[in-house]
């Protein structure tokens, strides 16, 4: 089960006029399809500003949606993958590519690279 932050209780609202969650978090959790669905949903609508993943296991196509998801975003700009999320050269590949696509991302937590060595 996921938890949005307690930053996200009170929504934020842009210059635009739009509402967003100021953050979402998973604090070391397996993540479901219907949890990864919802994640991208929020990416893909531009709602949230900070995105924990931290320690959150999934599969590697999960990941990937997330990452598709992620090169349309145009409001995130904290991105936190810290604790083996990145743990193989298929999603640093994947993050790599989509980090080009997105621009809006100025904060990245990544995993630890002791896999490599």
């Amino acid at each position: 089960m996921y938890m949005y932050s307690t930053h996200a209780s009170v929504p934020y609202v842009s210059a635009s006029g739009n509402s967003m969650l100021v953050s979402l978090e998973f604090p070391g959790e397996a993540i479901d399809q219907r949890e990864v669905e919802d994640i991208a949903g929020h990416l893909r609508g531009n709602s949230i500003r900070l995105l924990s993943l931290r320690g959150c296991n999934m599969k590697d196509e999960s990941f990937s949606e997330i990452c598709r998801a992620l090169e349309a975003n145009r409001s995130l700009q904290h991105l936190n993958l810290n604790i083996n999320v990145v743990h193989s050269t298929y999603r640093m590949k994947e993050l790599a590519s989509t980090l080009i696509v997105n621009r809006t991302v100025t904060h990245l937590i990544p995993s630890q690279f002791d896999w490599l060595f």
